[in-house]
């Protein structure tokens, strides 16, 4: 399963997930929306990917730390 969220315009963010586990991509500030949304399909974070740094994004630290998962920064 993937879901594209676009909000603002242009900012493409993602969450792909299996039956079980979850990859966020490029997460926005609005870390709520994500947490209830993976929480609704009972799935868990394991990885948040940023691809790389944009003043947009909040980068994955305050989201791998609330859902407990494993950030990969940009290199």
């Amino acid at each position: 399963m993937i879901r594209q969220a676009i909000r603002p315009p242009g900012c493409l963010r993602y969450v792909v997930a299996s039956r079980s586990e979850a990859v966020i991509v490029n997460p926005l500030r609005h870390i709520d929306e994500y947490l209830r949304w993976i929480k609704d399909k009972g799935l868990k974070v394991v990885t948040v990917l940023d691809t790389h740094v944009h003043a947009d994004r909040i980068g994955g630290d305050p989201f791998g730390r609330a859902a407990g998962s494993r950030r990969h920064p940009p290199r």
